[in-house]
C-alpha cells in the first residue's frame, strides 16, 4: 500500500502540500518547490534486518556568514530510521516504540527537540 497524493506537514503551523515527485520499488519521494525546498523521501531495505526510513530534506537560500551580500544554498535533514529484526517484533510492538520515541521529543511543546539540536546530553 503506497502514501496517499499529496503528502501534507504542518511546519510552524502552516500545513504544506508535497505532491508525489517519484516511485521506486522500495522508495518513494513527495517535494514541494518555492522560495525553499522540502522533500520528503521513504524508503525501505530488507535483508538480515528490515529498515525503514522516513527523511525530511530542507533546502533554501541564506545570507554567506562572510559576505552577508550574497545568498548560498544552505540544507538540512531529519531523519526517523526503524531498524527491526526479520521476527521477534510484532507491529503494534514496532508502533509504540516509534510513538514513545516521537512523543517525547515533541512533549511540551518540542522541549526535548530544543534540547537535543542544543547538543544537550
Amino acid at each position: 500500500m503506497a502514501f496517499s497524493d499529496p503528502q501534507t506537514l504542518n511546519i510552524a503551523g502552516d500545513d504544506v502540500s508535497l505532491p508525489r515527485v517519484s516511485s521506486g520499488l522500495n522508495s518513494g519521494a513527495f517535494q514541494y518547490s518555492d522560495d525553499y525546498k522540502l522533500v520528503l523521501s521513504i524508503t525501505h531495505a530488507e535483508g538480515k534486518r528490515n529498515r525503514h526510513i522516513a527523511r525530511l530534506k530542507y533546502e533554501r537560500l541564506a545570507p554567506d556568514v562572510l559576505n552577508p551580500s550574497l545568498n548560498v544554498p544552505v540544507e538540512m535533514s531529519v531523519t526517523l530510521t526503524v531498524d527491526v529484526p526479520k521476527r521477534g517484533i510484532d507491529t503494534e510492538g514496532i508502533h509504540d516504540m516509534v510513538g514513545g520515541l516521537v512523543g517525547w521529543l515533541t512533549a511540551s511543546t518540542g522541549a526535548n527537540v530544543v534540547k537535543l539540536v542544543g547538543s544537550q546530553i
